[in-house]
């Protein structure tokens, strides 16, 4: 059979039976191997070679077992074998050198450490980061270690879980009493401390020099044969890794349970479950305020909502009432608050949460210890505050619902109002706002910043129309607004409260400014808009109407009361004022109407003539007869007493104007000249006209003597005869 072996092949076996550190019964094992190496039913683990070397029925396969058991340890020494797992097979040359270059791979105990801590805490233990409390429902975190290297980042305050491994340097010094003791330090620790098992560091040395080995050898410059042994260590590695992950797994279920200061035996089927049951045991163990907590909600998220958003009194004492069950808890929550007020150290809700009580000795929900200071707010013990203001019950619910903002939240310790101050403010909130207040500090405080806010907003809306500068108020609604604004400035209610009696004449006062303003606005104003408008159409006739002393003393009162900085009680005399005026006003009118109107008419009469003389067209008349007639419509309508008066000169000259047009058209040239019977109809002929002034030929101001009169009729007679004899018609003025 040696003949037909390849060179490679016998060299390695010659080697073999050349090495001294060898015997002649191990070259008959590596024969074995070789003979199985390429038969894929045979493996080469130890069984399958006891059987494969029994040459008779009775022989000893306990002894044959250890003899072959004790030459595959030596062959694998000398790297004439290799391994995996179990199983052994035959090593060519090149395989043997690959082999001996991962053995001489260099590694530190702290990567070995920290990839049994990787495959411990993620591979088996499925990244357990967290574990979740049954009984409460908190989720502890965790700081992991692996022979005493941390797993992870490490949180102070999370529970400890600490492995030990037969890797660790200094694992025969972790007895039962060792382990006791040190899972009773810091409060209390879990340990487990796995079982010897020599297989778990070889496998896991071998593993980390062949993968360390394979990543540096694919460089793309190996050999195919050697490309081909990488992949074949590739592929061994992937079951190691799958074995090593198995052992953990048996060796987690089967360690010794070490919490608290006690050894413990926890049950579950897995590994994940038997730590489950081993972590509850320590939190059971080591919180031992945890049952101060007894009561837990079922939805504590809804319970905060509904005690923040609990009205009257009957459903606020129900939501406080259902938190007695966890006094203890509430007492231990306001204790520390106190000691920490008096200490004038701030309290950060995120600190109180998941630091204080969720720690040692506590280890509440944080859901659970934000209900317990909700309930301890609407008892008025503590308050919420964020940048330096107290938050008012509407917006507790926004601040704390959400996690993020806990570490803007501070816990005060609320200052509360004696009973005598509460109801002193009481008896002010009805003389002030006519109604009654609601007993308790929290529910007054509300109906204060209600009744205030009512104010502000209604002064807001009077406020634009006092800038408008048409309205009166407008300093008594800034004064207003400076009392209010201080007021609602008081973020808690203590301040709020007694700021509130501090200002007790100022609120007597801003009550009646604000009742006045409030009238005036709501039913006044119709009436002040009335007055002013009578203040603005009488106003063209002012100088007619103060030379009436009735009328010029309503126009007075009228101008007083608009003027006035609070005429609020003066409004009542604005009806009888405007008709005062109005019955003066409309006299003037209508008698000067009587002295224009009758002008006017003459001049459409004179118009009219004219037209009728001309035998003027339709259009004609209209062109000159309408300015006539709308001016004297509005004469008829006019109020203004000035505009009237002007409207007889305006006369005047729309009379002259109409003449212009009647002369303009006679002296077009003529069509056609109709017919009279056979004969064509005479020409129409109208005299030109001539307007003399008569006041123009006055030599001065005034006609003092007899030449003066004779020199003035002088000229005024010649201007005369001038225009008869030109044949024109004359009209003086």
């Amino acid at each position: 059979m040696e003949s037909f072996l390849e060179g490679i092949v016998k060299s390695t076996i010659d080697h073999a039976a050349r090495n001294d550190k060898l015997e002649p019964f191990d070259v008959l094992v590596l024969k074995t191997l070789f003979l199985i190496r390429y038969v894929d039913e045979i493996r080469g683990n130890l069984d399958n070679l006891v059987t494969l070397f029994i040459d008779r029925i009775d022989a000893d396969r306990l002894t044959l077992r250890h003899q072959i058991e004790a030459s595959l340890q030596r062959l694998e020494k000398e790297t004439v074998i290799g391994r995996n797992g179990e199983d052994f097979f035959f090593l060519t040359n090149e395989e043997r050198d690959i082999s001996r270059e991962i053995k001489d791979v260099d590694l530190s105990s702290a990567k070995e450490a920290k990839f049994l801590g990787e495959l411990l805490f993620e591979d088996v233990l499925k990244g357990l980061r967290k574990h979740r409390f049954a009984d409460n429902g908190k989720d502890f975190g965790l700081n992991r270690l692996c022979d005493l290297h941390p797993h992870g980042s490490r949180t102070e305050g999370d529970l400890v879980l600490s492995v030990v491994t037969p890797l660790a340097d200094d694992y025969a010094l972790y007895s039962d009493g060792k382990c006791t003791l040190q899972s009773a330090a810091d409060g209390g620790q879990l340990i487990l401390r796995f079982d010897d098992d020599k297989t778990l560091g070889r496998e896991l040395r071998t593993y980390l020099q062949t993968d360390k080995y394979v990543g540096r050898k694919n460089d793309g410059t190996a050999s195919t044969t050697t490309v081909k042994i990488l992949r074949e260590r590739q592929e061994e590695n992937r079951e190691r890794r799958q074995r090593l992950v198995l052992q953990l797994e048996q060796l987690c279920r089967e360690a010794g349970y070490y919490a608290a200061g006690q050894p413990i035996q926890p049950k579950g089927g897995s590994a994940a479950s038997t730590l489950t049951d081993a972590l509850n045991y320590l939190i059971r163990n080591s919180f031992n305020k945890l049952g101060y907590l007894a009561h837990l909600s079922a939805n504590p998220q809804a319970e905060i909502k509904a005690v923040l958003s609990a009205t009257d009194a009957d459903d606020l004492g129900f939501s406080l009432e259902a938190g007695q069950g966890n006094q203890p808890a509430l007492d231990e929550l306001l204790n520390y608050v106190n000691l920490m007020t008096s200490a004038h150290k701030p309290i950060i809700l995120e600190d109180l949460v998941e630091t204080r009580f969720g720690r040692r000795p506590y280890g509440w929900p944080e859901w659970e210890v934000v209900l317990l200071i909700v309930r301890l707010v609407r008892k008025g013990d503590i308050s919420l505050a964020s940048d330096g203001a107290t938050l008012p019950l509407d917006k507790l619910h926004e601040a704390v619902i959400a996690p993020s903002k806990w570490k803007r939240l501070l816990v005060v310790k609320r200052q509360s109002v004696d009973q005598g101050q509460l109801q002193a403010a009481r008896h002010l909130v009805k003389e002030v706002f006519g109604n009654l207040a609601p007993d308790g500090e929290e529910a007054l405080d509300a109906h204060l910043r209600l009744q205030l806010g009512g104010w502000r907003t209604n002064l807001s809306q009077y406020k634009t129309l006092a800038d408008t500068g048409t309205y009166p108020g407008g300093q008594a609604i800034a004064d207003a607004f400076g009392v209010i604004n201080k007021l609602l400035a008081e973020t808690a209610s203590v301040g709020l409260i007694g700021r509130f009696l501090e200002r007790k004449d100022d609120l007597h006062d801003l009550s009646d400014e604000v009742h006045e303003l409030t009238n005036f606005y709501t039913s006044q104003r119709p009436a002040w808009d009335k007055l002013r408008q009578a203040q603005t159409r009488f106003q063209p006739n002012r100088d007619w109407l103060d030379r009436d002393g009735t009328a010029a003393k309503a126009l007075a009162r009228i101008k007083e009361i608009l003027s006035a900085a609070a005429p609020y009680g003066l409004i009542k005399e604005a009806e009888a004022l405007i008709q005062t005026v109005e019955r003066v006003n409309d006299a003037l009118v209508t008698q000067r109407r009587d002295q224009i109107l009758p002008g006017i008419d003459a001049q459409l009469a004179k118009i009219q003539v004219e037209l009728d003389a001309a035998k003027a067209s339709g259009d004609l008349r209209n062109q000159c007869l309408y300015p006539l007639q709308q001016l004297k419509g509005q004469v008829e309508s006019q109020s203004s007493l000035a505009h009237i008066g002007q409207a007889a000169q305006q006369a005047v000259e729309l009379s002259d104007a109409a003449l212009d047009k009647i002369e303009a058209a006679l002296k077009k040239p003529p069509g056609k000249p109709p017919k009279i019977g056979d004969q064509d109809a005479p020409p129409v002929y109208v005299k030109p006209r001539r307007v003399v002034k008569a006041t123009a030929f006055v030599p001065g101001t005034y006609l003092e003597t007899q030449a003066d009169i004779d020199a003035y009729l002088s000229k005024l007679r010649q201007a005369l005869e001038a225009a008869i004899a030109d044949g024109e018609r004359i009209e003086i003025r």
